[in-house]
């Protein structure tokens, strides 16, 4: 049994590091002599049903990356008609939560942009053009969100959330990549696509509001 004194050793102790093993059992990363809790609950996670990325696809994109060429890759866009292969440079990987994108300069539309793995067909490496690319800013600058708890709920509630999300002084500040802002946005529950006004609506499915409205929407690049 354990002892008052006891404090782990392999582990910090977080109920993130738990949940994480029950994540990856439901996934089938690990099988159940794998993973180190014991007398494990029943449970289910949602499991998320999207098309597959080519193996041999993202062995390209990954020595791409490493080697700094250019990709002959194809990309089936829900909101573009244009199929046919191009050349794509790549540098970064980015997870949205939900689906794995690749970051590259699309020199066809001439700006860095992101790549749903799963909607990329590459073929080999094409030759880069000439001339200096220019820097990835979105990738690079650092951001920081600020939420906070909606104010039209009664305090007691808002008190609750504020402890939920960890709140300090009544606001959340994240720290985050341009880039990422997006995703971030839809993770908190906000849909940056639902405007109001010319901006974004700033209303979340959790409670949350944004703090730093205008500076969200420049790096949105909605303002100047």
């Amino acid at each position: 049994m354990r002892g008052t004194a006891f404090a782990p050793q392999l582990t910090d102790g977080d109920v993130s590091e738990y949940l994480a093993q029950l994540e990856m059992l439901s996934k089938g990363y690990r099988e159940e002599s794998e993973i180190w809790p014991v007398n494990i609950p029943e449970f289910d996670t949602v499991a998320v049903h999207s098309r597959p990325i080519a193996p041999e696809t993202f062995k390209l994109v990954l020595a791409a990356i490493r080697q700094r060429q250019c990709l002959k890759a194809r990309y089936v866009s829900l909101s573009s008609g244009s199929e046919g292969f191009r050349a794509i440079l790549p540098h970064a990987l980015a997870s949205d939560g939900h689906r794995w994108h690749m970051r590259a300069f699309d020199f066809d539309n001439q700006r860095y942009s992101d790549f749903v793995l799963s909607r990329l067909e590459a073929k080999g490496f094409a030759d880069t053009p000439s001339g200096d690319l220019p820097r990835d800013v979105d990738w690079t600058s650092t951001i920081q969100l600020v939420l906070t708890a909606d104010p039209a709920m009664p305090e007691p509630r808002r008190e609750r959330l504020e402890s939920e999300y960890r709140m300090r002084k009544g606001a959340l500040r994240v720290k985050i990549r341009q880039a990422m802002l997006f995703y971030y946005l839809r993770f908190y529950g906000f849909n940056p696509h639902d405007l109001e006004g010319g901006a974004m609506r700033n209303v979340s499915s959790f409670h949350l509001k944004v703090a730093n409205m205008e500076e969200v929407e420049k790096w949105l690049g909605r303002r100047n």
